[in-house]
């Protein structure tokens, strides 16, 4: 289990580092275009839901792929813990 949830922790790092990579890449105007778009945005809170609390607080860049790691970490211990609770329970 400890294995699967540094997988999670990895996935939201990787994922997180490829937004700010994205930012960084991406000229200021078509980033900005781009980022009115529903559907990027939407996008954007689902995979890095730290982007969300970032409209409100001033967050480091580097900060990013560290913390939409734990977040993924902790989305992936209840993603585990339910599907122990499940595998228990269709074995009984």
């Amino acid at each position: 289990m400890k294995r699967r949830i540094g997988m999670w922790a990895a996935v939201g790092f990787l994922i997180a580092c490829g937004w700010v990579l994205y930012t960084f890449v991406v000229p200021v105007d078509f980033l900005q275009a781009s980022l009115r778009q529903p559907a990027v945005l939407a996008a954007v809170y689902i995979t890095c839901p730290l982007s969300y609390a970032g409209r409100f607080y001033a967050i480091h860049y580097w900060w990013f792929p560290p913390i939409n790691a734990v977040t993924y970490a902790l989305f992936g211990l209840m993603v585990e813990g339910l599907r122990r609770t499940a595998r228990r329970q269709l074995a009984v």
